[in-house]
């Protein structure tokens, strides 16, 4: 093989010989569930608050031991992706949302002590 641009002009175009599809596979897994559960489409009309609140719950879970969120079944770490994908989605056609975020520590938390606790998983 040859990568002589003469031959086919590819240079600086994705390379998507490189995406990590068993993320893509679970990121398409995540989305199922949700439309299982609130209907084909139904993230779109949701705040992307809402999506970066979610990111950081599924993150926290996972960073305390958490493999797998409880309700799904599915990682934590693909139900961050999916939260991800939604927000780029969403920002990429309107303005972006400005955040606020608060960091709480809890103090009685060892694994986590570096990361917002807010309750959603027992990691004391």
């Amino acid at each position: 093989m040859t990568s002589d641009q003469s031959v086919k002009a590819d240079a600086g175009k994705a390379r998507w010989g490189l995406v990590p599809w068993a993320a893509v596979k679970l990121l398409a897994d995540v989305v199922t569930f949700g439309a299982t559960k609130y209907g084909d489409g139904s993230w779109r009309r949701v705040e992307v608050e809402r999506y970066h609140d979610a990111l950081h719950r599924h993150l926290h879970a996972w960073r305390c031991g958490e493999q797998n969120d409880p309700d799904s079944g599915l990682p934590h770490l693909a139900h961050a992706l999916c939260n991800v994908a939604f927000m780029l989605e969403l920002t990429s056609r309107r303005a972006p949302a400005k955040l606020t975020v608060v960091v709480e520590h809890n103090p009685k938390c060892e694994t986590c002590a570096s990361w917002p606790c807010h309750g959603t998983v027992d990691c004391t």
